[in-house]
């Protein structure tokens, strides 16, 4: 079996090489596209080379990567920011439905995909973000940060997520994203952490 962060890595890669030949394949079937698929079969080719992708590689692996990328989160930067970035937005792209399995793992790269956050619950935000800074600190990572060199937002980063925010740290509990994992793939362990630290750039 490949370590965790090279099953993550080659997943990536896949999924990069895929979308970026998608970008020189469609245009060179416009016509095709836009005179047949279009009006005679009302679909789009795009669409079309994405649902294959989804079906025949991203459907066979997405119960054995999502708890992996969930536990990679919980070591920070065992996985480079980039990666995880670009491997989030791309499931996304390919299933939104998969938000279902990891909603505050999808919150870190994607915008308001979790409910806003209500000032009733602000209290609890703040315990959680106090309780992750100390885990962070257990870790080795710093509690003084800098978001730019780091990644890790100083802010409270449990509302932060709930406001959809790209660099906050979230934990999952309850039906968070590792329980919606589990119960989706029929994984048996539950409970996953996920920590951010993760941006976009």
């Amino acid at each position: 079996a490949s370590p965790p962060d090279l099953y993550i890595e080659r997943f990536n890669i896949a999924l990069g090489q895929y979308m970026g030949a998608l970008q020189s394949i469609v245009p060179l079937f416009i016509y095709m596209n836009k005179f047949y698929i279009e009006t005679k079969l009302n679909r789009d080719l795009k669409d079309d080379l994405i649902k294959l992708f989804t079906e025949h590689v991203a459907e066979k692996h997405i119960c054995s990567l999502m708890p992996l990328l969930l536990e990679a989160q919980s070591t920070p930067f065992q996985v480079t920011p980039s990666t995880m970035a670009n491997i989030v937005k791309g499931l996304y792209t390919l299933r939104p439905e998969w938000v279902q399995m990891a909603p505050t793992l999808f919150s870190k790269f994607i915008p308001n995909i979790l409910p806003p956050a209500v000032e009733s619950e602000l209290s609890e935000y703040a315990a959680q973000d106090q309780k992750l800074q100390r885990e962070l600190i257990q870790n080795g990572v710093p509690r003084q940060v800098s978001s730019s060199d780091r990644g890790i937002c100083p802010f409270p980063l449990p509302v932060l997520a709930r406001l959809g925010g790209y660099g906050g740290l979230a934990e999952n509990k309850g039906a968070g994203a590792g329980v919606a994992s589990a119960s989706f793939c029929g994984n048996a362990e539950a409970g996953f952490r996920c920590y951010g630290g993760a941006s976009s750039r």
